[in-house]
Formats: C-alpha cells, sequence, structure tokens
C-alpha cells in the first residue's frame, strides 16, 4: 500500500510522513532528498536547480520517474511528494493522498524553526508551474486529494492520528 503525503513547505508533510512510517513500518520515501541531490550535483542552490527545471521541463521528468521507480521497488511506502502519489494514480496504483495545508505564516514559522530558512513562495509557485506545464496538473485541485487537512493549529500528534485514522476508512472502502 502507498501513502503520499503532500503540502507547502512548512505544512508539517515530512514530519508526519516520517512518523506514519515509523509508526506503519513503511518505508518512508522522500522526493525532496532526491531533487536536493540532484541539485547538489549541479552545484545548484534549490532555487536555481528550481528555476532551471522551469526552463528544462526534461529535469523534473527524469527525477520524477526515479521517485515512481523508487517507490513501487516497495510493497507498503509512505511518500513525501508533492506529486508522486498522483503520477502513481495516473498508472493505476493504489494511493492514499494526504494534503496537508497550513497558512504561509505559520509555514514560514516552523521554516524559521528548523533552521531551513527557503524563499518559500518562490519555490511553491515554480513548483505549481512545472507540475501544471509538464503535467498538466492543478496542486490546488482538491479533487486530486483522499484527504485535506489544515494542521494550522493542531499538535502534531492530533495530525498523526486524523491521517491514519483517514487511512485505515480507505483501505475498506
Amino acid at each position: 500500500m502507498y501513502i503520499n503525503i503532500t503540502g507547502q513547505p512548512g505544512s508539517g508533510k515530512t514530519t508526519i510522513a516520517k512518523m506514519l512510517a515509523e509508526k506503519l513500518n513503511y518505508d518512508y520515501i522522500c522526493s525532496g532528498d532526491i531533487f536536493r541531490q540532484e541539485a547538489k550535483m549541479e552545484n545548484k542552490s534549490l532555487e536555481e536547480f528550481s528555476k532551471m527545471a522551469e526552463q528544462d521541463p526534461s529535469i523534473d521528468k527524469k527525477l520524477d520517474e526515479t521517485i515512481v521507480s523508487t517507490v513501487l521497488k516497495h510493497s507498503n511506502a509512505v511518500i513525501d511528494s508533492r506529486l508522486a502519489g498522483i503520477l502513481l494514480k495516473k498508472k493505476g496504483k493504489k494511493v492514499f493522498i494526504v494534503k496537508l495545508e497550513a497558512s504561509l505564516e505559520t509555514r514560514i514559522e516552523r521554516i524559521k524553526k528548523r533552521n531551513e530558512i527557503e524563499q518559500v513562495k518562490a519555490r511553491e509557485d515554480s513548483e505549481k508551474l512545472r507540475y501544471k506545464t509538464i503535467y498538466g496538473i492543478n496542486l490546488d485541485d482538491e479533487s486530486l486529494y483522499d484527504m485535506i487537512l489544515n494542521t494550522e493549529s493542531m499538535p502534531i500528534e492530533e495530525v498523526l492520528k486524523a491521517v491514519e485514522e483517514g487511512y485505515r476508512l480507505w483501505i475498506q472502502k
């Protein structure tokens, strides 16, 4: 079974994905790690590499193919990714996709707390543009997700519990 935790930077997707993978004893796969590795290999910052990807769709396509093929090597995985679950569903795979949300202000504060201050809005806009251009996918389309959860004022344990309960109900369908 596959669970894709998606959301904007600072929404809690990485934290929840790691916790859920551990709790369910599923493998954890992070598309951001693959993106960062590629950026590092190109000696580029994330922002610079994102701009390169905007100009050259083959960068995203290669990364997305790598992520999907990595996921398919696992029987049970929690995927920390903005797009992987949608691409897997397009391939006919059964994936529970959860989108986590929080306000821009909250997300920036969360990112500051982990000492990874990024150009959050620029990164979001770049990803949205690339996914729309390359795949015709609008990440704001709520029909893409099996569950949407606002993490703004929820303690992390409550978010984890809600996602796990949603997943268990989804399995029963």
